[in-house]
């Protein structure tokens, strides 16, 4: 019996489990930027060679760039590049955008034990949180609440509530309830912004990206990679050398059908990072799915590839 585990192992993680997200929030700050015409793609922002001093605080990037789109800040997952962004919005026009993609609340998914995650209130952030939540700092949502998210913003912009159950039948094959029908929550973006990240997200499971290991033969993936520090338990901080590597993609690209999103918590051993740890595994996630679900592959090549990998056409 399930009394037999203990708790830890008996929780579904994906909903009861809230996690500093990192740059796979990157995201969702950026559509708040476009949404508010406060940053055009092809617009390029200094980021300041990789230090950026702002107030008592130096911000880091992994590489050093100076001048960068807010496409390739994006595609280079530029942190200093994403707070300049949180300059421009401001908390309030931040936080705004942020709860109407559903952080902090319930999803309202038909599972027991859901977690609000951790998001607070407007009057509890402060300056400091306006270049940190563009990083991913400072609030950790569910891996379900972030899968959601994101399932908008490749979705042109609407939301809609999760469902487990499409139906409950009775034993003789009656229909006693009926979940078919999606559940609409809201136009959170606009179409045209969410065209606008997709079209950057694409680029970054691309050659010139940071989601390179996510590139399959016959399906166009965009998506996103992130690199969190794990916060320490009894001390304010983080925990020395402790990494959660994710990665958040649909595919295919052109019409997606599915979304993952996977977060592996103190990788071991090097290198460490999203893009190199859990794009894989999203990979192999797709593999699997996108052929079980008959998804038609959006690679113009696709058929090439198929055939010289001894593949047969409609299987």
């Amino acid at each position: 019996t399930p009394n037999l585990f203990p708790v830890e192992h008996r929780r579904n993680r994906i909903l009861t489990d809230p996690a500093e997200p990192g740059s796979i929030f990157k995201p969702f700050v950026m559509c708040a930027a476009l949404a508010e015409k406060l940053a055009r793609p092809e617009e390029i922002i200094d980021c300041e060679r990789g230090a950026f001093r702002i107030g008592k605080r130096i911000l880091h990037d992994v590489h050093s760039y100076s001048g960068l789109t807010v496409a390739q800040i994006m595609i280079k997952s530029s942190n200093i590049g994403m707070a300049k962004l949180g300059l421009r919005l401001g908390n309030e026009k931040m936080h705004s955008h942020l709860s109407d993609f559903g952080f902090g609340q319930p999803t309202g998914i038909d599972l027991h034990g859901e977690n609000h995650g951790i998001f607070m209130p407007l009057r509890r952030w402060n300056s400091y949180t306006t270049t940190s939540v563009p990083m991913g700092q400072e609030m950790a949502p569910t891996p379900l609440q972030l899968g959601v998210a994101f399932s908008a913003i490749v979705n042109g912009g609407r939301l809609y509530q999760p469902r487990v159950v499409r139906a409950v039948i009775d034993k003789y094959g009656n229909l006693v309830e009926d979940h078919s029908q999606p559940v609409f929550r809201g136009q959170v973006i606009d179409p045209e912004v969410s065209a606008d990240v997709c079209d950057m997200l694409k680029r970054v499971v691309s050659s010139e990206g940071t989601g390179r290991a996510c590139i399959m033969d016959r399906w166009e993936v965009l998506g996103k990679t992130g690199t969190a520090q794990v916060p320490a338990r009894n001390r304010r901080g983080y925990e020395p050398g402790a990494y959660l590597a994710s990665f958040m993609a649909a595919a295919p690209a052109s019409d997606p059908a599915v979304v993952a999103v996977v977060m592996i918590r103190k990788p071991k051993g090097a290198p460490y990072y999203g893009g190199t740890v859990a794009a894989p595994v999203a990979k192999a996630i797709f593999e699997q799915v996108l052929p079980y679900l008959n998804v038609p592959p959006d690679k113009p090549d696709a058929a090439s590839v198929r055939l010289a990998k001894g593949g047969a056409s409609g299987h």
